[in-house]
This record gives C-alpha cells, sequence and structure tokens, in this order.
C-alpha cells in the first residue's frame, strides 16, 4: 500500500482519489479547519479579545499564516513560521524597533555558540545581561528612547528563562537542532503580544513538533484558542461584575465574594496561556497543557503540578533535580526537603526578575514572600509526608466507594479554600489589609456562618454526586482534557456561532434590556469602576498594584517611566491642608509628552488680574485632570479653547470679554475643590464657577477625604467633621478600614460639598455650575449614577449640564492621550470644547451670558418679565 503522508495521495474506501494538503492534510479537513479558524477569530474581533495587546491588529496575518503553513511541505514550514514571527515583529514594533529586537536577540543567541569554553560563553551572557538590564532600569541612557520600555520587555520575554533552558540543553544536547529549530523557539509568534508566556522546555519544543497527525494538532490548537476566548470572557464577566473592591466588604459574605473573586481572576492567565499555546499548535508545535484543573487540586503537591505546569517542570528540571543532586548524601528525606525550599525561593526571587524585565521594577513585597514562604513549607511538608508513606499508585480503575469519594471531595474543597485565602493575601497590598479583611469575616453573624456551612456542605455533597455518577458511566464534561477531533470542531463550531449571534443580537439592540448591558460588558476591554478610580489614585498618589497581574490595571503598568506621577514633584507640591496639592506658579515642563505652563497664580492658564476687569464675564472652572488637560498643550485644553470661541464670537456685546479661569489640578475631587473654592477663588470675583466631575464622583471623594484624613490635615468645616465623627474613622486606621466606613456616608459628604460649593457661590453673585463630563468609554452604571448625582446638584441649587454623548461615534484609540492613559488628548478637548459651548447657548439665560446668538431671544424674555 502507497504510504498516504508519502505520496500526497490516499485512498478512500479504495477506490476514491483524496487530495492532501502539504503532504498530511486532505483538501476537506484544510476547509473546515480554516472555517473554524476564521470564526475564532472573528469572535475574537466581535469581542474585542485582548486588544489592548495587539493580538487584534495581527489576527488576520495569523490566519494567512495558518493557510500557507499548511499547504506548505513539511520542510519549509519551520523557515515559514521564522519568517511570519519576523514580518509580525516589523509591522507591530515598526521597521527600527523591529530590527532591533530581531537584531539583539540574534546576538544573544550567537554568544551562545561562541567557539569557546562554556563557561566563557556564560560570563559573556552575564556581562551583556546585566548591561541590557541597566539599559531596562535607566540606569543607562541610549539614544533610542523606546530600547527600554517597548524593545527590551519583549526581549526579555521571550529570552529571559528561555536562553537558560537552551544553554543547559545545549550543553547536554546529542542530537543537534537545526537552525530554523533554534530560531523559532526564540522568536515565538505569540510572545509578541503576551509578554507574560508560559516557559516552554527546549526539548518538548523539539520532540513534539508534529509527533501527531496534522489535523489532530490543528483541531487542538483551534478548540485551545476557543477554550482561550471562553475563560477570557469568563474573566470578564467576573471582573465587572462580581469583584468588589476591599472597602466594599462589610460583612462575612463580602469577605467570601472578595476572596473567591480574586482567586477567579487568575482565569486571564490561563485563558492566555491557552490562546498562547492554540496559537503555536496551528503550526504544528503539539505542546501540552499548561494548567490542569487546578481549581481541583487535592493537596499542596497536587496543587504545585496542576497550576502552571510549565513553571513547575522548568523548577524542577533547573533547580531541583540539581540540587537534589548535590545534597543527596543528608539522605532521601533531607535531599527532598532542601530541593524544595530552593525551589520556592526561587520561585519567589525569579517572579520578581520576571516583573524586572516587563515593568522595570524588581518587586520584594512582605505579602509576596509570605505567599511563597507559606506555599512552599506546604508543599515541603506535603512531599516529605509523601516520600515517607509514599504515593498511593493504583492501576485500572479504582473502585467507587462512599468513603473515598467524601474523603476526595474534604480535600478538594479544603484546598480551594486554603488557596483562595492565601491567594488573597498575595494580591493585598500589605499583611495589616489583609488582617483587616479577615476580621470583617469572623465578625459576621451566627446566620451567616450557618449558611457558610451549609453552603460547604451542599459543595461536598455535590462533589460525591459526580463521583458517583462518573462510575456509573455518566460523561460530565462537554470536552475533557483531549477530546477528538470529530467532537472538538462540533464543540468550536457552536460555541463560535453561538457567540457571533449573541453578538449581534446586541448590536441590533435585540437583546432585553437586562442581558444588553451583560453583553456589552463581555465585548469591550475596559477597566471597570473600581479600577477606573485606583487607576486614578495610582497615576497621581502611587498607589496602583499591578504586580499580581489580577485586574485589567495591568495594561496601565507598561506606561514609560517619563509618565504621571513622577513628574508631577516638576510642577506641584505639597500643601498640608484640605487641598493636599497645589500648581507652582510659573511652572514651564513637559508634562505627559505636553507643555504645561502655569501662571503668577498657581492655574495652568494664561496670566490674569485677580481683580475682574469692568464688562467682564468671568468663569472659573474647578475640576481635576481631565479639566486641567493632563497630557495636552496648554492651548489644546478644552477651557483655552472655549475662552477663545466666546471671545471671538461674542466679545463686544454685552460684556467686553470673556474670561475662562482654570484652577483645576490633578486628582482633585470634591472636597478639596470646596476648600480651593473657598481659600482662592472667591478673591477673583467670578461670575460663574464651573465644577467639572466625571463618572466615580462618590469613591473618588471619598478616597480623597480618606487622604486628608490619614494625613491629619485640618478640617475647617464643622459640617464635614460630623460626617466623620459619626462614621468613626481617625488617621490611625489602615486605608481600607477607613474607606469601609466613610462608604455609608458617601451621599452626606456629597451632599455637604455640593451644598458648601453652592451657597458659597451665590454668596458673592457667582452662579454655580455643575458639569459632568464622561470618560472616554462609558463605564457600566455611568447614566444611573450621573442621574444620581445631578438630582443631588440640582437640590443644592446647581445649574447642571451633562454632556453625554460627547465622544459618540469615535474610536476610544481616537480620543485618548495613550494606550495606558485614559484621558482625553487634544482631539477630547476639541470635542468637550463645542459640545460645551453648544450647552452654554441653551444656558445662556439662566447664566447671564449675554451671548449674541440668543440676543434677540432675551430681548424677547426681558419683554415678557417687565409685562
Amino acid at each position: 500500500m502507497i504510504n498516504k503522508m508519502q505520496s500526497g495521495l490516499g485512498v478512500d474506501g479504495g477506490t476514491t482519489p483524496v487530495r492532501y494538503f502539504g503532504g498530511d492534510l486532505k483538501r476537506s479537513s484544510f476547509v473546515l479547519l480554516s472555517l473554524q479558524l476564521a470564526l475564532v477569530l472573528l469572535v475574537m474581533q466581535q469581542y474585542r479579545i485582548e486588544e489592548a495587546s495587539g493580538l487584534l491588529r495581527i489576527a488576520p496575518l495569523i490566519l494567512l499564516g495558518f493557510l500557507v503553513h499548511a499547504w506548505l511541505p513539511r520542510i519549509y514550514r519551520l523557515p515559514f513560521f521564522l519568517l511570519l514571527t519576523l514580518v509580525a515583529i516589523v509591522l507591530n514594533f515598526g521597521f527600527v524597533h523591529g530590527i532591533m529586537l530581531i537584531g539583539l536577540g540574534v546576538g544573544l543567541i550567537g554568544l551562545c555558540h561562541l567557539p569557546v569554553p562554556f563557561y566563557v560563553r556564560v560570563g559573556l551572557l552575564l556581562v551583556v545581561g546585566v548591561g541590557l538590564a541597566s539599559i531596562r532600569a535607566e540606569w543607562i541612557q541610549t539614544r533610542w528612547t523606546a530600547l527600554p520600555t517597548l524593545v527590551l520587555p519583549v526581549l526579555g520575554a521571550m529570552f529571559m528563562f528561555r536562553l537558560a533552558i537552551y544553554l543547559y540543553e545545549l550543553r547536554h544536547e546529542k542530537q543537534p537542532a537545526t537552525l530554523w529549530e533554534r530560531l523559532a523557539y526564540f522568536f515565538m509568534l505569540p510572545n509578541l503580544f503576551f509578554l507574560l508566556f508560559p516557559v516552554i522546555d527546549y526539548q518538548t519544543f523539539r520532540r513534539t513538533y508534529y509527533d501527531q497527525s496534522a489535523q489532530d494538532i490543528y483541531q487542538k490548537g483551534i478548540l485551545w484558542v476557543f477554550r482561550g476566548v471562553t475563560h477570557l470572557l469568563l474573566y470578564r464577566f467576573i471582573y465587572h461584575h462580581l469583584v468588589l473592591a476591599p472597602a466594599e466588604v462589610v460583612n462575612l459574605g463580602g469577605v467570601i465574594q472578595y476572596m473567591l473573586t480574586t482567586y477567579l481572576l487568575y482565569l486571564r492567565i490561563s485563558g492566555q496561556f491557552h490562546l498562547i499555546i492554540g496559537i503555536l499548535c496551528l503550526f504544528g508545535f503539539n505542546l501540552p497543557e499548561t494548567h490542569h484543573l487546578y481549581f481541583l487540586a487535592s493537596s499542596f503537591t497536587d496543587y504545585w503540578r496542576r497550576i502552571n505546569i510549565y513553571w513547575k517542570d522548568f523548577m524542577m528540571k533547573m533547580v531541583y533535580y540539581p540540587v537534589f543532586m548535590r545534597v543527596r548524601r543528608l539522605g532521601m528525606f533531607w535531599g527532598i526537603g532542601l530541593a524544595t525550599v530552593v525551589v520556592f525561593f526561587g520561585t519567589w526571587l525569579l517572579h520578581s526578575y520576571q516583573w524586572f524585565w516587563l515593568r522595570g521594577a524588581f518587586p520584594v513585597t512582605a505579602t509576596d514572600g509570605l505567599f511563597w514562604g507559606i506555599l512552599g513549607l506546604l508543599v515541603v511538608i506535603n512531599a516529605l509526608r509523601e516520600a515517607r508513606r509514599g504515593r498511593k499508585r493504583t492501576l485500572g480503575t479504582k473502585a467507587w466507594s462512599f468513603r473515598g469519594a467524601l474523603q476526595y471531595t474534604v480535600q478538594v474543597v479544603g484546598m480551594f479554600v486554603f488557596i483562595m485565602v492565601l491567594w488573597t493575601l498575595w494580591s493585598s497590598t500589605s499583611v495589616r489589609e489583609f488582617v483587616t479583611l479577615l476580621k470583617v469575616g469572623i465578625r459576621g453573624d451566627l446566620q451567616s456562618w450557618i449558611l457558610l456551612g451549609g453552603g460547604l456542605l451542599g459543595i461536598v455533597f455535590l462533589g460525591v454526586l459526580i463521583q458517583y455518577l462518573g462510575s456509573r458511566g455518566w460523561i460530565l464534561s462537554l470536552a475533557g482534557g483531549q477530546p477528538s477531533s470529530r467532537w472538538a470542531m462540533v464543540l468550536t463550531f457552536a460555541g463560535t456561532l453561538g457567540l457571533l449571534g449573541m453578538s449581534q443580537l446586541r448590536q441590533q439592540g435585540w437583546l432585553p434590556g437586562q442581558i444588553a448591558p451583560l453583553m456589552a460588558s463581555l465585548s469591550e476591554e475596559r477597566l471597570n469602576q473600581r479600577d477606573e478610580a485606583l487607576m486614578e489614585r495610582g497615576y497621581y498618589e502611587g498607589l496602583l498594584n499591578t504586580d499580581k497581574y489580577t485586574s485589567t490595571l495591568w495594561k496601565v503598568a507598561w506606561k514609560p517611566k517619563e509618565w504621571g506621577m513622577a513628574l508631577e514633584p516638576l510642577f506641584t507640591r505639597q500643601t498640608n491642608d484640605m487641598a493636599v496639592k497645589e500648581l507652582v506658579p510659573l511652572s514651564d515642563v513637559i508634562f505627559n509628552r505636553a507643555r504645561l505652563r502655569t501662571n503668577r497664580w498657581g492655574m495652568r492658564d494664561k496670566d490674569y488680574e485677580q481683580a475682574k476687569p469692568p464688562q467682564t464675564y468671568r468663569i472659573a472652572v474647578l475640576g481635576a485632570s481631565h479639566a486641567m488637560g493632563s497630557g495636552v498643550a496648554d492651548e489644546e485644553v478644552f477651557e483655552a479653547i472655549l475662552e477663545e470661541r466666546l471671545n471671538r464670537e461674542h466679545a463686544g456685546g454685552v460684556y467686553e470679554r470673556y474670561e475662562v479661569l482654570n484652577f483645576s489640578v490633578t486628582a482633585y475631587s470634591l472636597v478639596p475643590i470646596v476648600y480651593v473654592h473657598d481659600q482662592k477663588v472667591t478673591s477673583f470675583r467670578p461670575d460663574a464657577i464651573f465644577y467639572v466631575l466625571h463618572p466615580g464622583e462618590i469613591e473618588r471623594t471619598l478616597t480623597k477625604l480618606n487622604s486628608i484624613i490619614r494625613h491629619n490635615f485640618p478640617i475647617p468645616y464643622p459640617g464635614l467633621r460630623q460626617i466623620i465623627e459619626q462614621a468613626g474613622v481617625h488617621g490611625e486606621m489602615t486605608e481600607v478600614e477607613i474607606q469601609r466606613r466613610l462608604r455609608p456616608y458617601g451621599e452626606e459628604v456629597i451632599r455637604w460639598g455640593y451644598g458648601q460649593l453652592a451657597t458659597a457661590a451665590r454668596a458673592y453673585g457667582a452662579r454655580p455650575v455643575w458639569i459632568l463630563l464622561p470618560m472616554p468609554e462609558a463605564m457600566p452604571g455611568e447614566a444611573e449614577e450621573a442621574a444620581y448625582l445631578e438630582k443631588l446638584a440640582h437640590e443644592a441649587g446647581f445649574v447642571t449640564i451633562k454632556l453625554e454623548g460627547v465622544y459618540k461615534g469615535e474610536e476610544v484609540s481616537s480620543i485618548i492621550v495613550a494606550p495606558w492613559d485614559w484621558h482625553p488628548n487634544a482631539k477630547g478637548h476639541a470635542l468637550v470644547a463645542d459640545r460645551l459651548y453648544q450647552e452654554l447657548l441653551k444656558q445662556n439665560i439662566a447664566l447671564e451670558l449675554g451671548l449674541k446668538s440668543l440676543e434677540k431671544d432675551v430681548s424677547v424674555d426681558r419683554i415678557a418679565t417687565e409685562n
């Protein structure tokens, strides 16, 4: 019989010729696989999966690359995969930066092959590594500004662990690899978009290349990409709808929800790793799974074996076995114990080393140390126990028994709960925050504890039932670990068509009212409301914590070092009062790559006399970074554009000129604004004050009040002091505890602030105006919050203006300063200025602006009033 794999011809039913692509794939299979891949990539486009990483921009190249790669003869596939990666590098990073990345990578590989002793090669690599690390940390400056922040993070993701494995294998290599194998191992296509990358073993990479039929490998890859998409969609649902801020946790139920969702956010990593390995399978690399049902681990060593399997294999190969071989003379018991301790200590340090290359910082925190220390200690104890007693091994299928099923289920549930708590410790900003969270749970009432116990018993019962049904032949998994190619194809077609159908129903507006917002949150990669507030706090106050990779906040971690908070000392100073900080007068700096100048009064504005000139209508703008104009030039801020237009179109009418004074400062919120108004603005005697805010008003206000309380700044307002006393907070408490206690008083603080600001403005004849400026991308619940705040502002006596829909029809990327900074750019400010101008025309009479375009209406109104 002619070998079908070699001849390219096969026999179907003994008579019908069947054509094969690339010598190993039927035409019909090729069409079905291509259609599945196209549908999966279309789902990724519709739901904007990993859009920020740049994956979607290159998705067409992946599809085209797969079509060509599957058609090519086997001998040309590795070179083509490498060529595809190099093309993607240039397309994604530009020619100069792309060539720089490729050149540095090839240079590092070349050092490994120098014809000198092994230890010399290692020494040279260490010297080069130290040099690159110094550039990454920006201790050494280069003429290429993008080298430390753009090129080196990607180079580090590709080489920081792979290079060590490669050197190890190079020294023990028995069967030399081809040039294409060596280069492809380092230049893997998905690594361009996923910097947090599984540590792929070199020998496994080579050994699994087309070790099964091409159809099975490709089908597995498509299914795993689809699985990754489902993991990421589930992550989005949890992130947007279930995650709580620490301050929102007020009872035992909240503690459980907070811990559970914190742990489940790891689905983002497992989802990304599925995408990575799935894409590699599309090009013949039949790599094994990276995670295996880690939520069902039954012991500490079992958990270590199931989660991030590639990391475990790397540490065993590079650390555990070498250490064990050196200390085994102490005996098996001590050898296992010491080697395991070194593995977890190394994991802690290498975790920080990894983040150094990706983020430019080397975090070594107490919570990191406790997490890896506790987990390592328990794995050591578990491993020694197994070594002493021996792991139970059985041949064949073990007979079901109630006692065995119950014991196993209790172990799984107990392990899950313990890891959930330990993960929460790791994700906490401090040990004190974690302990405070535990205290909230311990103080839970008896009913809550009974419900918790009942829930755990119910889960145990369900686990026993599932094991019983499984022993009776029931198939309780949709796909299992390795489903057949036919079943994988059915799952992929059904899943992708279902998701595309839901997306179309959402876009056509045919989904019910409660489901539409849910689908919208799944269809966009954006921050939730909690992290919107955290991003601003971190941006201005250094509170951003993204080390644990547990939220979408990881996106802003890639911003350049010369951005945001690091530059604020150039033009801001602390005030040690309720304002917290202010702009330094007569500053002239570059802030977020834009020129920022202040006048003699400490405003980001041109110079004005303190006394208002005759026949002048003066407006005072009070707000935070959006109103101050973070990331845009002085003349591009919406208040400057508005002032220019008012004077161009209306000066010389009722008023000779219009002045718009910008008192806004980064990170301001309602409480500092009330204080600044009373201390500074009143002396300029404006005719109107524009209080500019955006969604998340209550959260930001309480956060800033929290900071004022913790710093023990004097509070000269009896009404606000009374609210603080009622909340029972003081400066010695933790940030989270203060925020938790203040939260029930959020409305009272807003009412106090609105009332104080409006009353003080009216006292000297100014008209208070409340202006809601939306974020460049709408957040869930934004409309409800806006209506609620507008009601409070109206009750306080404000004229209210909502700029809803000001960015409608614009791509978010076209109206923001940078991918890591969602402040509006020059185009966004121009849209705001135009819309605000239109709203002022509508409010001309109420604010007595004297605008020419409505002069006739004003006269009619006056006649009607006189009559």
